[in-house]
């Protein structure tokens, strides 16, 4: 008996030693990289769900890391990503993911950062006088800006009617005209050179490809990362056609139409008076819910209906939100085609952005608040309904036509304010 205790014992005893083994291998530098001493490990520091990106390099004492993005996967419930701290309580040095970090004499340890938004507003960009001058912050000048997107490196872009223009704003604040001389017209060329008609929509994809909807024109432009501005889709006639992207026709006639791009690159577009949520994929356009005939349906694809489908945005999984003008609802579109009614009770609303969260948010120039959809419950982000241009927090502030909403990748709302040709930052 005696003799089985001590081996069972020493089975114990190797398991032990074994993991301890395999705890330093993943620990310890790879062998023969004898000047590779150090690794960073990222913490989720309290989130509700989901897991903390894994960096597997070693780094040696002077090596400058790139901090990781935490692309959604660590989710906090009701609080937003606002990047890593190598501090747990936030106390320590902040990093945004894509930013270099030097490597000193230890391991990192770096922690997620959250916040609650609080609602709080303030004038990002734009003096309030319309104008298309570039420039920082509120020294730069917008003329009735429509639409906001925003890319993985926090930049925003801005579909600046009646500017006809595409406007770009660094997470910094510096204002620079993206492509469009300012002079209405459809000329395809060098951003410089090109010519928009009240673009009142934009998107971005991962690679920096900016998507116009050039409501005035009736198609659907597109800004390449290298700064070629080309037709995408719409022959330019006002009316209905699916088929090749450049004889399909949509009918927009200057009004908010909505573009959005999802992760594979498809291109979605809500076209205002045909009351369909199309598809741009492989140079043809197909319609991917809705029918001709205006409503409220709940369905799949033309068993749906919409009443002007406006604002729209598509989430990481690929469902599309649609800020429905008419039926003052926000609708939401499935990857397959199937459209459910996410909300209603809206005025007018006009735009839609969504956090990695889910929560999505609610641009309504009806009555001049900022929404957010939460699950089922619906709450008033910030706004007081009167039209004026008021920093502050919660109600205290206000809007003057809330006309686009977008949020970054951390988490930051932000807003276009038509009438007030500013843009606002909620945070």
């Amino acid at each position: 008996m005696r003799e089985v205790i001590v081996t069972r014992r020493h089975a114990v005893f190797g398991s032990l030693l074994l993991a301890l083994a395999g705890f330093l291998a993943d620990c310890s530098p790879p062998v023969g990289s004898a000047d590779i001493h150090y690794r960073i490990f990222y913490r989720g520091n309290g989130q509700a769900s989901g897991s903390a990106p894994v960096d597997s390099k070693w780094y040696s004492t002077g090596d400058n890391a790139v901090v990781l993005e935490n692309s959604g996967a660590l989710v906090n419930a009701f609080k937003v990503f606002d990047g890593w701290n190598t501090g747990s309580d936030g106390s320590g040095t902040s990093y945004l993911p894509g930013q270099p970090l030097l490597v000193r004499l230890n391991n990192v340890f770096l922690y997620a950062f959250w916040y609650v938004n609080g609602g709080v507003v303030t004038t990002f960009a734009g003096s309030g006088v319309a104008g298309p001058a570039d420039g920082i912050g509120t020294a730069a000048s917008f003329n009735s800006p429509e639409s906001l997107a925003s890319d993985q490196a926090g930049n925003l872009y801005v579909a600046d009617m009646n500017g006809n223009s595409i406007r770009k704003i660094t997470p910094s604040g510096v204002v620079s005209t993206l492509a469009g001389t300012g002079a209405a017209g459809s000329a395809d060329g060098a951003a410089s050179a090109a010519t928009f008609l009240e673009p009142t929509a934009v998107a971005v994809d991962a690679s920096g490809n900016v998507y116009v909807g050039d409501a005035g024109n009736n198609k659907v432009r597109m800004v390449s990362a290298d700064g070629v501005v080309s037709t995408l889709a719409g022959n330019g006639a006002a009316g209905f056609a699916d088929g090749a992207a450049a004889s399909a026709m949509f009918w927009f006639n200057g009004v908010g139409v909505g573009v959005a791009v999802d992760g594979a690159g498809n291109v979605y577009v809500g076209d205002y008076y045909n009351n369909r949520i199309r598809k741009i994929s492989g140079g043809v356009v197909s319609t991917l819910a809705g029918s001709a005939t205006p409503g409220s349906a709940d369905g799949t694809g033309a068993s749906a209906s919409f009443n002007g489908p406006s604002g729209i945005v598509v989430d990481s999984s690929g469902n599309i939100y649609v800020a429905d003008y008419a039926n003052h609802a926000v609708r939401k579109v499935a990857p397959g085609g199937l459209v459910t009614t996410l909300s209603g009770g809206f005025a007018n609303p006009h735009s839609v952005g969504v956090d990695s969260a889910g929560n999505v948010y609610v641009a309504d120039v009806g009555t001049n608040l900022i929404g957010k959809i939460s699950g089922s419950a619906v709450t008033t982000l910030a706004g007081s309904g009167t039209p004026a241009s008021v920093d502050g927090t919660g109600t205290s502030a206000s809007f003057n036509v809330p006309a686009g909403v977008a949020v970054d990748r951390l988490g930051h709302v932000y807003v276009a304010e038509q009438n007030g040709n500013v843009i606002r930052l909620i945070q």
